[in-house]
């Protein structure tokens, strides 16, 4: 978690990035990495697609996705299984 919160931080000092995109994606790293399920989904969605001024990010949409499925949360579902796969099985370096 430690890592996804760092890399994370590094997102207001990419290109295009606003201080409002910013600080909304601050307040979702914060309930994601205590483990708000819906944060956590929220947060991947917008490294996925982007959102209020914040670059997409598909490598942080992964790590994200890759926590709310190992993550124990019984609110798990299989929708999450598939949308981690969607979202991992692609990258390439």
């Amino acid at each position: 978690m430690l890592l996804l919160a760092a890399a994370l931080s590094a997102l207001a000092a990419m290109p295009g990035n606003t201080q409002l995109g910013y600080a909304m994606a601050s307040d979702l790293q914060q309930r994601a990495l205590v483990g708000n399920l819906d944060a956590q989904r929220e947060l991947a969605d917008c490294l996925t697609k982007g959102c209020q001024g914040v670059q997409p990010n598909r490598a942080l949409a992964c790590a994200w996705r890759i926590v709310i499925v190992a993550g124990g949360n019984p609110g798990v579902t299989a929708a999450d299984v598939e949308t981690r796969r969607l979202t991992c099985d692609n990258l390439s370096p």
